[in-house]
């Protein structure tokens, strides 16, 4: 490619779409991030999701499905039906969080925070956001 060429792909690149593209290729990925810290019972604010659970027998049975949270903490997994129906949606300047299920009407209500990137897992998104960005240049500049 001629340098010319070159300069006029980057005087027209549009960094700001070129960002959007990079976060719909990975918004399963941004998704499972939110999934794993729901399975690890944290909240996007790196905290334990409250409140946990009322009932000894629920606690003792969750604990056995999954002991990663801690005993009574939720991680928002009984059937799977909330965390299969997680995505992640996107606008132009930034990216949401939400489920398809129809839970999603009550839990944020009952469980504040559990929808969102926590630092740990912003750390890992940007990662991969940013790899898929390189990818998507490097294909354009080509």
């Amino acid at each position: 490619m001629k340098v010319s060429e070159l300069a006029k792909k980057l005087n027209s690149f549009n960094i700001g779409l070129f960002q959007e593209i990079s976060v719909e290729n990975k918004s399963d990925e941004l998704a499972d991030l939110n999934k794993g810290q729901l399975l690890q019972g944290l909240t996007s604010k790196g905290q334990k999701v409250r409140p946990k659970y009322k009932g000894e027998r629920y606690s003792k049975k969750k604990a056995t499905m999954n002991s990663l949270p801690g005993a009574g903490t939720p991680d928002m997994k009984l059937t799977g039906d909330f965390h299969a129906g997680m995505i992640t949606i996107t606008d132009k300047k930034q990216y949401h969080i939400t489920s398809e299920d129809f839970k999603i009407q009550f839990l944020p209500d009952t469980y504040p925070d559990i929808l969102g990137l926590n630092k740990k897992s912003i750390a890992k998104a940007r990662v991969v956001v940013t790899n898929e960005f390189i990818k998507l240049f490097k294909k354009y500049i080509e």
